[in-house]
């Protein structure tokens, strides 16, 4: 049938993917053929597959295998992204950006690990891990400017403003 057709052509040009019809983007069998091709094929998938781990996990490891990063497990992932951050800032999009915070990449510990290495990768993160205390106060100890982009359920903790004033007199 036609998903039949559509898989063959996926699995040949992950583009492809962009004229199927919405049920096919949604399809997590057909989303995995395309991001095993290209990890670019994310940015054309519905939002319904953006929380399959195993779609979100086969894009990662496209995305990090064409950077010359061979991963197998979740772990490597994890840790491939932790000590490469600009692979997620520069080369994973959007939506697989946000997909892999809410997935693979949802501990408030890596995610202090990152904006610790690159405090400006805090603006870019889903409001659930930038009301994390921890991820909130490392980004703020690294780059006082971060404050602002605090939300305010965590801005008047107290050792976040202190980490602030202590970076920025001006705060």
């Amino acid at each position: 049938g036609v998903a039949d057709v559509v898989l063959k052509a996926v699995r040949q040009n992950h583009r492809a993917l962009q004229h199927a019809s919405a049920a096919l983007r949604a399809d997590p069998d057909m989303v995995t053929a395309a991001v095993q091709m290209s990890y670019h094929a994310f940015q054309l998938a519905s939002p319904a597959v953006y929380d399959e781990l195993e779609v979100v996990r086969a894009a990662s490891k496209q995305l990090l295998a064409c950077k010359g990063v061979a991963v197998s497990s979740d772990e490597e992932i994890r840790e491939a992204f932790r000590t490469q951050p600009d692979l997620l800032v520069a080369e994973a999009g959007t939506h697989l950006f946000a997909a892999l915070q809410s997935t693979l990449l949802s501990m408030p510990s890596f995610w202090s690990a990152v904006v610790t290495h690159d405090p400006s990768c805090y603006v870019l993160l889903e409001h659930g891990i930038k009301a994390d205390l921890e991820v909130a106060l490392a980004a703020v100890k690294q780059n006082p400017a971060c404050f602002s982009e605090v939300p305010f359920a965590v801005r008047n903790d107290f050792n976040i403003q202190v980490a602030a004033i202590k970076q920025d007199r001006s705060l």
